[in-house]
């Protein structure tokens, strides 16, 4: 069935070519990679592909995607919940930059913004250097739907770097400045970018006698 292939799909890496590799957050053996060959996206589990959607963009598409002969129906749906942000010139990430990098790259559109608040609170945190970051989520808010965690540093909001603010005053000012410069209706949305530190974990693993 198709049911371990829905859910998030969050950045990982790139490919040779400079494609982004996604990764199931739940399943690493879950992937999504672009074929340049045959200019599709495949969904693939252990290396073996199970899904594709015929499309040469750089990112894979939410929705339409057909099955191979070890594919089954209906068809999955995914999400992609971390954005490869290029703000360089194409040959930047021949050497993939993001490899190394402590953080994933997260973008949320706010909706109705001038109607009903974000819905998370503010704090400094203190990593190789300090950052204006979520310190909590309100319930039942936009900010609780899309998974935004305490601890997730603001980047950016429609083109604002908020990544050089030192503070909470600073960065609310901001998007406040800039929510009040929308127009009302369904057109004032913000799109918020954020970023969020990977974890990593040792294991030590033991013989038993």
């Amino acid at each position: 069935g198709t049911a371990i292939f829905n859910g998030k799909y969050v950045y990982s890496t790139t490919t040779e070519e400079g494609y982004p590799i996604f990764e199931h957050v739940d399943n690493k053996h879950l992937l999504i990679k672009q074929n340049e060959e045959e200019l599709r996206w495949e969904l693939i589990q252990k290396k073996q592909v199970f899904y594709y959607a015929d499309s040469d963009k750089e990112f894979p598409p939410s929705s339409g995607w057909s099955k191979t002969k070890l594919g089954d129906l209906p068809n999955p749906g995914v999400r992609l919940d971390s954005i490869k942000q290029q703000e360089a010139a194409d040959d930047f990430f021949v050497d993939d930059p993001y490899k190394f990098s402590p953080f994933l790259i997260l973008k949320y559109k706010f909706e109705r913004v001038k109607n009903e608040p974000m819905g998370f609170d503010l704090q400094i945190i203190s990593l190789h250097q300090k950052f204006v970051a979520v310190k909590s989520i309100k319930p039942d808010s936009q900010a609780e739907n899309f998974g935004i965690l305490p601890g997730d540093i603001l980047v950016s909001a429609n083109e604002v770097d908020l990544s050089k603010l030192k503070s909470v005053e600073a960065v609310s000012s901001a998007i406040q400045k800039l929510v009040k410069s929308l127009k009302d209706g369904a057109d004032s949305t913000v799109s918020i970018v954020m970023a969020r530190e990977k974890k990593t974990f040792k294991v030590l693993l033991c013989q038993r006698a």
